[in-house]
């Protein structure tokens, strides 16, 4: 899969995490992550967050921002056989969410993917899994849909 900047960019909204110990932590939007976000088309929901650390949010505050976002990324240790229908009973408030509804949920499931070493170290894969992801198309080798 090639990407061109001269290619034509979706620009579908998106946000990160899960909420963890009292807190959903979003990258700012001098982030990797939102770098990465941005180069594969997405308009990533704190893009102007300008902090050099990750925000730390409510639930409260990433659902209203959320909740219309087309696009969900999850980097989480899971069961092998993790599901969208598992992700909405962690929290029944998940199927209210443009995301988990157009089935645009993807995981990365740092139990059986290196993510956070592997993945720092080849941007190229992960952009080429955000790409994908924004084009509907399977073959990610970090992220893969939730069904």
């Amino acid at each position: 899969l090639e990407y061109s900047s001269m290619e034509k960019k979706h620009h579908y909204t998106a946000f990160t995490g899960e909420p963890f110990k009292g807190y959903w932590n979003q990258p700012s939007g001098s982030s990797y992550m939102s770098q990465l976000l941005s180069d594969a088309g997405f308009e990533y929901l704190w893009k102007d967050s300008t902090i050099h650390k990750n925000l730390e949010l409510s639930f409260e505050e990433v659902y209203e921002k959320a909740i219309d976002a087309e696009y969900w990324f999850i980097a989480a240790p899971k069961s092998e056989d993790f599901s969208l229908e598992d992700l909405v009973n962690e929290d029944a408030r998940y199927s209210e969410l443009k995301s988990v509804q157009l089935g645009n949920v993807y995981l990365c499931n740092t139990a059986l993917v290196d993510y956070f070493g592997e993945g720092s170290l080849s941007p190229q894969v992960l952009l080429k899994d955000l790409i994908l992801a924004s084009k509907n198309q399977p073959g990610g080798v970090f992220f893969k849909k939730l069904n």
